[in-house]
């Protein structure tokens, strides 16, 4: 039997919301396949039916200033606590039964390998305690709901699940719950890195009690269609295609009659796509269109992102190996005369302009690579963000012996690391060698602004601090361009930093290779 580990982040138990979480969480300690439950950010009211569940509460979860969680923190860290074969993020207020996850186990053993499987819901009014306590109050229960409730649109989803390891190995940036388009990223994300994604809908289904929304976006302050948050979310997702195609509709599957399927509707061509689900640029821009633009410039005036113009262009590298050469590609940079550019460390990052390598391609400390991948070149810009804390003090001297080397007179390489001075506990706690963040079990050492630009200019760079704290607790920051290289965890472009308040940031330092 496929296991699986639920996990999710609930308002306050407080109210009839206290009663559908309670719900929820019996009907899934109700389920034998349900191995573990996590609940993710701190809980307040009724919280009996945590304990009642034994459901895991995780503070350590990265939040904005307002306690929104981070999907990728939450992502990462059940990957990492989960030893069940699948995990499943949803909604608090779902009620799921054991043929939900019959239903389930037999798609994702039909999906292979990779795979999101998502649906719609049921929507029912529900007002009273549930225990699900035995076989007949599920099926008195089954009865009652499919009785009353009503097939959602499938404009969001409630649920996803996915092999447990997925979203270590294809990360995703930080997107924020409860705000608008995260679930609509969820899909793109899958559909740009090749995973098969599957609507359960026609064949699976879960519950939801019906709830208001009077107080969503209400935390920051300001009404949803205004929140910075959604407005992030939704600038993630490219231009030019009609949101409905990262809905349920846009899966490439569904499940039907105990097999998966190509999506009805992919060869019909509704409005929005062409024949076999490829999406066109809409013609007229929608009212959806029109607040998706609204929300999309919120985001940039907010977060003082830079335009389009000295910002790098993130693009696909599906079709990049680990294994690549660059050097055919900075050789045609330099006969262009144009910047040679490299992210080292990249994971899944790749900005236009740049050549992305992993440590498959170019291994920080290893001579060969570097004669292999830039030989006689010279390069004028190295990028790496949070790479370096993984290396060994005397491997970080190494590599950085390796990058100044290989730099033109005047090149910049562009480090940024966590913070060892931050001043905030639970950021060191975080971030230290062992600590409880995600890679922290790998991290080597936690650098402050001096030990790293001593170390730069051990390798005959010339350090410049960007970005850091210093020993007594005091937030430094000087402006710098993102078209030397963009660094996502920092005071302006992460959007836990709203409003300019540094909660998350890093040591950022520029190591110059002088000019002689």
């Amino acid at each position: 039997m496929l296991t699986i580990d639920l996990f999710t982040t609930p308002k306050p138990f407080t109210g009839l919301t206290a009663t559908h979480q309670a719900n929820a969480l019996r009907s899934w300690r109700g389920c034998p396949q349900v191995r573990r439950i996590f609940v993710f950010g701190a809980v307040s009211g009724e919280t009996d039916s945590i304990k009642e569940t034994g459901a895991e509460v995780i503070l350590d979860v990265e939040c904005t200033e307002n306690g929104l969680p981070s999907i990728r923190s939450m992502f990462e860290i059940a990957a990492e606590r989960s030893t069940a074969d699948l995990l499943m993020f949803t909604n608090a207020d779902m009620i799921y039964l054991p043929s939900f996850f019959e239903g389930v186990a037999d798609c994702a053993r039909a999906a292979g390998g990779r795979f999101l499987l998502v649906g719609s819901r049921m929507d029912f009014d529900s007002d009273r305690p549930v225990s699900f306590a035995g076989s007949e109050e599920i099926a008195a229960f089954e009865e009652h709901a499919q009785k009353t409730a009503t097939l959602h649109p499938p404009a969001g989803s409630d649920y996803f699940i996915f092999p447990r390891r997925q979203y270590l190995e294809n990360r995703l940036p930080d997107l924020w719950i409860g705000r608008g388009g995260w679930d609509l990223f969820m899909i793109y994300h899958a559909k740009e890195h090749g995973i098969l994604t599957a609507d359960l809908s026609p064949s699976v289904l879960g519950f939801h009690q019906n709830h208001d929304y009077g107080l969503r976006g209400k935390e920051a302050g300001v009404p949803y269609e205004k929140d910075p948050q959604a407005a992030y979310n939704l600038s993630l997702l490219p231009p030019g295609i009609p949101w409905s195609h990262w809905t349920l509709r846009g899966c490439s599957k569904e499940w039907r009659s105990g097999a998966l399927q190509d999506k009805a509707h992919l060869g019909k061509g509704p409005r929005g796509e062409k024949a076999g689900g490829v999406p066109r640029k809409p013609g007229k821009r929608s009212a959806t269109g029109r607040l998706r633009a609204r929300l999309v410039n919120l985001y940039r005036r907010l977060f003082r992102r830079v335009g389009s113009s000295d910002r790098p262009q993130i693009r696909n590298q599906a079709a990049r190996t680990d294994s690549a050469s660059i050097h055919p590609a900075l050789r045609s940079a330099v006969q262009r005369g144009e910047p040679t550019r490299i992210i080292v460390g990249a994971g899944p990052t790749a900005y236009e302009g740049w050549q992305s390598t992993n440590i498959g391609s170019l291994n920080l400390l290893s001579e060969r690579d570097w004669e292999i991948q830039v030989g006689d070149l010279r390069l004028d810009r190295v990028l790496a963000e949070h790479v370096w804390e993984h290396l060994t003090p005397a491997d970080g001297l190494t590599a950085l012996k390796h990058v100044s080397a290989h730099l033109n007179a005047g090149g910049i390489v562009r480090i940024a690391v966590p913070d060892g001075n931050h001043p905030d506990p639970r950021y060191q706690e975080h971030v230290r060698p062992g600590g409880s963040g995600p890679g922290a079990d790998d991290h080597k050492v936690l650098y402050t602004f001096a030990t790293l630009a001593a170390a730069m200019r051990e390798a005959g760079l010339e350090p410049r601090v960007l970005e850091h704290w210093d020993e007594h607790g005091e937030f430094h920051a000087i402006d710098w361009d993102p078209a030397d290289g963009m660094i996502l965890r920092s005071l302006k472009h992460d959007p836990r930093n709203a409003g300019g308040k540094p909660v998350y940031t890093s040591l950022i330092v520029d190591g110059v290779k002088p000019v002689s």
